[in-house]
C-alpha cells in the first residue's frame, strides 16, 4: 500500500526528493539556459497554511512529493507534484 507522510518542506526526506527533482529538470533543460530551483519555504506548507506531503511506496522508499499551500483568503493551489525518476521508471 502506498503511503502519504505529512512532514515540514525543509524536512531531510522532502529535501533529499526536492533536490533529486531539481536535479532531473536541470538535467532536461534546454542547453545554454540556466535553471534555477527554488526549494519551498516551510512555513507555506505548515497547517493551516498548507501541507507538504511525501509518497512512500509498499516498500518503504520515498518516491514523490507534494505541498497544497493557501493563496489568498479561500483559495487553496497545488504547488508541487514531484514523482521521482526511479518511481517513473517503475510505473511504465
Amino acid at each position: 500500500m502506498v503511503l502519504l507522510h505529512a512532514l515540514a518542506a525543509d524536512d531531510p526526506r522532502a529535501h533529499a526528493l526536492l533536490e533529486e527533482y531539481f536535479q532531473m529538470r536541470a538535467d532536461a533543460f534546454p542547453q545554454g539556459q540556466a535553471y534555477r530551483p527554488v526549494f519551498p519555504t516551510a512555513s507555506v506548507f505548515t497547517p493551516p497554511a498548507g501541507v507538504f506531503l511525501v509518497l512512500v511506496d509498499e516498500e518503504g522508499a520515498d518516491v514523490g512529493c507534494g505541498g497544497i499551500r493557501r493563496i489568498g483568503r479561500w483559495r487553496h493551489r497545488d504547488r508541487r507534484r514531484l514523482p521521482v525518476a526511479r518511481a517513473r521508471a517503475r510505473a511504465s
